[in-house]
């Protein structure tokens, strides 16, 4: 996950039973969900004795060697969130990262909105600069003159990916 801005979870399908789900939105402060793409710690150095060879690992339990995040009871832990009344249950999420899509097409559709965001981008740039060099230039006219100048609050659109 990119670590300057929080990302959600978006739902996109679910058993029948949660058909509900799909289309909802999981924000990073809702929950514990998110708490599965949070970095992992360091792997312990192997373990040696006092003469420098190794010593024998301890068996690991599964549960403990794989991320993931796992409640035995859902209704007793605080930070579980509902999209509807809490069940009786257990939960459990793990991480399922790609770093490739599942088809051409997917790829294709990422990239054109990439290039399309990114030129949307630059035209709202060039605006901006030719705005800015406008303004500039009536100011110092104005000011020249001794006439007052009030600056004309503008806002521009952020486009996100």
């Amino acid at each position: 996950m990119d670590k300057e801005k929080p990302q959600v979870i978006k739902f996109t399908h679910a058993t029948a039973d949660h058909k509900y789900v799909v289309g909802a939105t999981l924000e990073p402060d809702q929950g514990i969900t998110h708490e599965v793409f949070a970095e992992k710690s360091v792997p312990e150095a192997e373990p040696v004795d006092e003469d420098g060879e190794e010593v024998e690992k301890p068996e690991v339990d599964i549960l403990q060697e794989f991320k993931h995040v796992y409640v035995k009871e859902v209704v007793r832990e605080p930070k579980m969130h509902y999209q509807k009344v809490p069940r009786l249950g257990s939960y459990m999420a793990v991480p399922l990262v790609y770093n490739n899509c599942l088809s051409e097409k997917a790829l294709d559709a990422a990239v054109d909105d990439y290039s399309d965001v990114m030129r949307r981008r630059d035209e709202i740039a060039k605006e901006k600069a030719i705005y800015d060099e406008e303004t500039a230039a009536a100011k110092e006219s104005k000011l020249a003159a001794g006439e007052p100048w009030e600056e004309e609050e503008r806002t521009w659109p952020e486009i996100e990916c």
